[in-house]
C-alpha cells in the first residue's frame, strides 16, 4: 500500500489528539490506581478499628463499595482509553495510507481489553504490537520519542514474565504520549 499522505491535516490532527488522549488516560490511571487502592484499604482499616457491630458493618459496606467502584472505573478506563488509541491510530494510518497502523490499531485494542482478563501474560503480545506501532510511527514521522517508545515496549514485553514489564510499560506509555505531543506540534506548523 502506498505511503502517500492525504491532504486533510485537520483530520490527522484530530486523530493524533484522540490517540494522545487515550494514552494520557491510561498513563494517569496506571499511576493513580495503586494509591486509590491503598487509600481505600487504609480507610477500611480505620472503620474496622472502630470496632463493634457498627464499625464492622460500615467498614464492610465501605470496602465493598470502594472495590466495586474501583473495578467499574478500571474496566471503563481499560476499554475507553484503548478505544481512543485505536481510533487515533486508525485515523493516522488512513491519513498516511499505512495498513500497518490501521491493522495494528485493532490488534492493540483487543490486546488492551485482554489485559483486563489476563494481565501479565497478555503484556507480551501487547508490548510487541505497541513496539511495532511505535516503529511505524517513528518511520513515518522521525519523532525520536516513538523510537524510544519502541524499545521500551519491547522491553516491557520481554520482562513481563518476571512482572517488571508493567513498570516498564508505564515508561513506554509515557514515551508514546510524548511522541503524540511532538506529532501534534509538527502537524500544527
Amino acid at each position: 500500500m502506498s505511503n502517500q499522505p492525504n491532504t486533510n491535516k485537520e483530520e490527522l490532527l484530530k486523530s493524533i489528539k484522540t490517540a494522545l488522549r487515550g494514552t494520557s488516560i491510561l498513563f494517569y490511571w496506571s499511576i493513580l490506581w495503586l494509591p486509590v487502592l491503598i487509600v481505600s484499604l487504609v480507610l477500611t482499616g480505620v472503620f474496622a478499628s472502630i470496632g463493634g457491630t457498627w464499625g464492622e458493618e460500615v467498614g464492610g459496606n465501605f470496602v465493598s463499595a470502594v472495590f466495586i467502584g474501583i473495578l467499574v472505573i478500571d474496566v471503563f478506563i481499560s476499554v475507553y482509553a484503548p478505544n481512543l488509541i485505536r481510533r487515533g491510530l486508525k485515523g493516522i494510518g488512513v491519513y498516511y495510507n499505512n495498513q500497518t497502523l490501521i491493522s495494528g490499531a485493532t490488534h492493540q485494542f483487543i490486546l488492551w481489553i485482554l489485559m483486563i482478563i489476563i494481565a501479565p501474560i497478555i503484556l507480551i503480545p501487547l508490548g510487541i504490537e505497541m513496539s511495532d506501532i511505535s516503529k511505524t510511527l517513528y518511520d513515518l514521522t522521525g519523532i525520536k520519542d516513538f523510537d524510544v517508545a519502541k524499545e521500551r515496549w519491547r522491553w516491557a514485553a520481554y520482562l513481563a514474565i518476571i512482572l517488571v514489564g508493567g513498570l516498564i510499560a508505564l515508561f513506554a506509555l509515557h514515551s508514546t504520549r510524548k511522541g503524540f505531543k511532538e506529532m501534534i506540534n509538527q502537524v500544527s506548523q
